[in-house]
């Protein structure tokens, strides 16, 4: 609040003469009011220059700078818990704990990230909705316009569109399994594997099983190989209105017109689903700068 400032450091200045003055002059009668008010200013100086912080604690929201910031910690942040996946001596990476929100990727001509409907969506509305209810001091901690590339679905081979710049985005296969996940599970897609069965508890349904490795299981459906369980499920489950759901990656599915995901059991969907399947959960990512 510079106006706050401004007001401050005129009376100080104004009452810190008069106090001299008086001094000065010997003249004690009036010498108290002018060191209040003097006071005054100087508590309104600093009223300005902290406004933001005193703003936070008043509204019981702590900023994300009053948190521990360490790999696998939760920090609330402009109203939402956000999971810190990365973090150096320059930036961090966070992630909503849950889906923010509900919606289509876009619409049947999206078929990559760049230039959706969600990424227009999340880097637009959003993240206007989003900073105005943050403080000056952690709106600039967002870095903005990064190069966020997206690579080809490694199951299938389609295409992952260009590198864009984007300030808020959705994670890929390849990073959800570097911070969450096996990476060996994603490498290579397995077509000739042992097929058998096993009882999935969530969907209380038997799920065929294409192939097994000591740390692994991908498993199919008609369609063939889908996707994987790596035991990193728990790690990647969220929910929406405290309801699990699946939720949305940026890397394209089996073909165009589908995006890759994440199931509501926290297993992998590589296979994906319809761009404009409008119950895909949104968990936006970003980069902030370290304190």
């Amino acid at each position: 609040m510079w106006w706050l400032i401004v007001l401050g450091s005129i009376v100080v200045a104004c009452f810190a003469i008069a106090v001299g003055y008086s001094i000065y002059q010997g003249n004690h009668e009036n010498l108290w009011w002018q060191i209040v008010a003097t006071l005054v200013g100087v508590f309104a100086i600093f009223g300005g220059i902290f406004a933001d912080e005193i703003k936070a604690v008043f509204a019981h929201e702590p900023t994300a700078s009053s948190k521990n910031e360490t790999v696998g910690s939760i920090i609330t942040f402009g109203g939402h818990e956000w999971i810190v996946l990365e973090s150096n001596d320059t930036k961090q990476l966070i992630i909503t704990k849950d889906c923010v929100d509900q919606r289509a990727f876009g619409h049947s001509s999206d078929h990559t990230w760049e230039g959706s409907e969600l990424q227009s969506y999340l880097n637009g509305k959003w993240l206007e909705a989003f900073k105005s209810k943050l403080s000056s001091k952690d709106s600039a901690r967002i870095i903005t316009g990064d190069n966020i590339p997206t690579a080809s679905n490694p199951w299938f081979d389609t295409v992952g569109g260009g590198t864009t710049q984007d300030t808020v985005f959705l994670l890929s296969l390849s990073e959800l399994t570097d911070y969450w996940g096996n990476n060996a599970a994603l490498m290579t897609r397995s077509v000739d594997g042992i097929e058998y069965w096993y009882w999935n508890q969530l969907t209380e349904e038997k799920d065929k099983i294409y192939y097994k490795s000591n740390t692994y299981i991908q498993f199919a459906d008609s369609k063939g190989t889908v996707g994987f369980s790596d035991g990193f499920e728990k790690d990647r489950i969220a929910n929406y209105e405290k309801t699990p759901c699946w939720w949305w990656l940026r890397t394209p599915g089996i073909e165009p017109g589908y995006i890759a995901g994440v199931n509501a059991n926290g297993t992998v969907d590589v296979y994906g689903h319809k761009v404009d399947n409008k119950n895909g959960g949104v968990r936006p990512a970003m980069w902030l700068k370290a304190r």
